[in-house]
């Protein structure tokens, strides 16, 4: 079965593991070989179910370590938290365990815990103190710290992180710079907003989204109302142009989206 695994060949290498776990239904390798298979196969539910039978027969920390991250990769976070925070009072040390965290509670947000952000941000510090410079980090490493970061405050330090992010994974580009955009929002640099969306556009508006033109036109409305607090009304004027703009072609993608039409209005 782990030489097919090794192989790509996943339907045989699973129906061997089966044929194992059929001979001896207390082998716990077979278990966990499938729970691994699962986990490859993107079968991320059947993953977790396959490593609780293997926790049944296999309880140690270092196989409830690996059952955390089948957790979080199951989108489980609330679960992932609990038995991650369990396995560190009990004295795991592991820097995953951290990295475990940061990302359950940044996805968890403020939503059942009001300080979900700061504590994910904490163990994402840490992550990165115990890795040192000569780590090996993933995208997702520096995506999940500039998200945590700005979600505590700390916009301009979290695009630079997710600019890292960006760079190493051109795939998620576009959803980490419209993350960027939403910080750039926050900190009210609506110029840099413009410059962000345009940048997913390049040149085809189809790029865009309705919510990034919905993004898009409101920064457009806040620069022109800055330029016309400044009494420089032509630029204004050219601002609430663009932004009806966006918020046309907001309307021309959801045409019963009443609230394109409401920022039309100001816009004129």
């Amino acid at each position: 079965g782990k030489l097919y695994q090794r192989g790509r060949n996943y339907q045989l290498a699973l129906d061997l593991y089966k044929k194992a776990e059929a001979i001896d239904p207390t082998f716990a390798p077979a278990y966990r070989e499938t729970a691994e298979l699962y986990h490859l196969a993107g079968q991320k539910a059947n993953a977790v179910e396959a490593y609780n039978k293997y926790l049944e027969l296999n309880n140690s920390d270092e196989a409830r370590q690996r059952y955390a991250g089948f957790l979080l990769n199951n989108k489980q976070y609330s679960e992932a938290i609990v038995e991650t925070e369990r396995l560190q009072s009990g004295g795991n040390n592991s820097l995953y365990l951290d990295r475990y965290l940061g990302y359950s509670y940044a996805e968890l947000g403020n939503k059942t815990d009001t300080a979900a952000y700061t504590k994910g941000l904490r163990a994402l510090v840490k992550f990165f103190e115990k890795a040192g410079p000569g780590f090996k980090y993933t995208a997702l490493d520096y995506k999940y710290k500039g998200l945590l970061l700005s979600r505590t405050g700390k916009d301009s330090l979290g695009i630079i992180e997710m600019e890292k992010a960006a760079s190493l994974d051109p795939k998620m580009g576009n959803d980490i710079t419209r993350e960027i955009a939403k910080s750039y929002m926050k900190s009210k640099k609506y110029m840099k907003v413009i410059e962000t969306y345009k940048k997913i556009e390049n040149g085809d508006p189809a790029n865009l989204t309705g919510q990034d033109f919905y993004e898009m036109g409101r920064a457009y409305y806040y620069e022109g109302g800055n330029k016309q607090r400044e009494k420089k009304d032509a630029e204004a004027i050219g601002l609430f142009v663009q932004s009806d703009t966006c918020f046309s072609k907001l309307a021309q993608k959801s045409p019963t989206y009443a609230t394109a039409y409401l920022w039309r209005a100001k816009a004129n």
